[in-house]
């Protein structure tokens, strides 16, 4: 707008050689505020999921040396947490483009982190070591949201009944949907993570009815259950 805000920078001593290589080689015949003013606007223009990988920069980094090498990895989380000995599939971006997923296999067992959890990741000689089902189940993973981590009752086909409504709903929400396998008239298929189903069709009420399998029905129509119960000690 026609609003300005002035900003004050200090260059550390990990900043200061890139400063000084910016002024002396990047800087024609404009002044250094407007190169860094260009700089920031540039920066919030792109996906955030980008912006993120610049932020951690470094962690990044190594994580993708780490399977191009296909080596082990050490891994230190924002809450202390140690991962001695992790095994990373891929580093992915959720569909929306928000943030960035690390997948990774730790004594066979499948783990997703958020690339923003991690404090510090140190590469290790030894080889990676991923199962071949584990890195099945990672790309189903990622077709379908790879911020929707899969587990054993997820092999089950989700079956959603769908109304005129509930079939406009899914076209104009886009955040975390699923994708159908199969559309049969009001019948849509899943074959996602039941997590992201759950989270998903919690908005649709009665224009989208999880109908197969029970145990996910029975789990939704509890959760609209208890809302009525909410509701009815607001109305009384």
């Amino acid at each position: 707008d026609n609003k300005s805000e002035t900003i004050n920078l200090k260059p550390t001593k990990l900043s200061e050689k890139t400063i000084l290589f910016i002024e002396n080689n990047l800087i024609q015949n404009n002044s250094i505020s407007s190169f860094y003013r260009n700089l920031f606007t540039s920066y919030a223009h792109i996906p955030q999921n980008y912006r993120e990988r610049i932020i951690f920069k470094e962690t990044y980094d190594t994580i993708i040396d780490s399977i191009e090498k296909e080596r082990t990895v050490s891994l230190i989380l924002n809450n202390n947490d140690v991962i001695k000995d992790a095994s990373i599939y891929k580093i992915e971006s959720s569909i929306d483009e928000l943030f960035n997923y690390v997948l990774i296999c730790i004594n066979n067992s499948m783990h997703t982190l958020r690339l923003s959890k991690i404090k510090y990741v140190s590469l290790l000689n030894s080889k990676r070591e991923i199962p071949e089902r584990s890195m099945q189940t990672f790309e189903r993973q990622i077709k379908y949201g790879v911020q929707y981590p899969f587990y054993t009752p997820d092999d089950e086909v989700v079956i959603v009944k769908m109304t005129d409504r509930g079939k406009e709903l899914f076209k104009k929400i886009y955040l975390y949907r699923p994708i159908p396998d199969k559309i049969e008239g009001n019948y849509y298929y899943f074959y996602c993570s039941h997590n992201q189903i759950s989270h998903y069709f919690k908005r649709f009420g009665k224009e989208g009815i999880v109908i197969y399998p029970r145990q996910l029905a029975e789990s939704m129509k509890k959760y609209y259950f208890m809302a009525s119960i909410k509701y009815d000690k607001v109305l009384k």
